[in-house]
């Protein structure tokens, strides 16, 4: 079925950047930074298929990477991102109507992907100037995901102007006020990327 499934994708002209055995990625070909791309993999230990839509913006990827160093993991790809299917088992009968199910909503998310493509990267650009998640993935107001749109807007404005380390403290500061934990992912990255900025 995952087969299929990618299959589907590269006839709707994406393309596979890279994959893990367990997870693939598609990007969809791009004339700026910016792409539309889907993650589909194993989620969990049920041995279920998830599919997921979003964003991509490859030098702020790369530029993760190198703060991370993550650079032979590859792990974080999507910025922002919703689920096309929660997770469906991954010996399903392709012929079964859960999978056409799951056939018709990845084309459907396609369609509108393609439909609002220009919507969507303006809103992704304009909210990681603005700190904040795109109105189409705010699906939850959790502080991680304020934190983690806190992150990627210091990485986006990094690579278009340059920060400063009393810059990335002042968010940490302003999330840890809101209520965040010291120790949650954004805040661990946000000190990651203040040692990156400094040296």
């Amino acid at each position: 079925m995952k087969s299929k499934l990618i299959k589907e994708m590269k006839q709707n002209g994406y393309i596979e950047t890279s994959s893990d055995g367990s997870m693939f990625r598609l990007l969809k070909p791009s004339e700026n930074d910016f792409s539309l791309g889907f993650l589909i993999g194993k989620a969990g230990k049920e041995n279920l298929i998830s599919i997921q839509w979003g964003v991509v913006h490859t030098p702020m990827w790369e530029l993760q990477q190198e703060v991370e160093n993550l650079k032979e993991l590859n792990l974080q790809f999507l910025l922002f991102s919703n689920s096309v299917h929660l997770g469906f088992k991954a010996n399903i009968n392709e012929t079964s109507l859960e999978a056409k199910a799951v056939l018709m909503s990845l084309q459907s998310r396609i369609e509108f992907m393609e439909s609002q493509e220009n919507i969507i990267l303006e809103d992704t650009s304009n909210s990681l100037a603005s700190f904040i998640t795109p109105t189409v993935f705010s699906y939850d107001k959790h502080l991680l995901n304020e934190g983690m749109a806190h992150y990627y807007g210091l990485l986006f404005k990094h690579l278009r102007s340059g920060i400063s380390v009393q810059e990335i403290n002042l968010h940490i500061k302003t999330l840890l006020a809101s209520g965040i934990s010291e120790r949650s992912p954004p805040i661990y990255k946000m000190h990651l990327l203040s040692s990156y900025v400094g040296s």
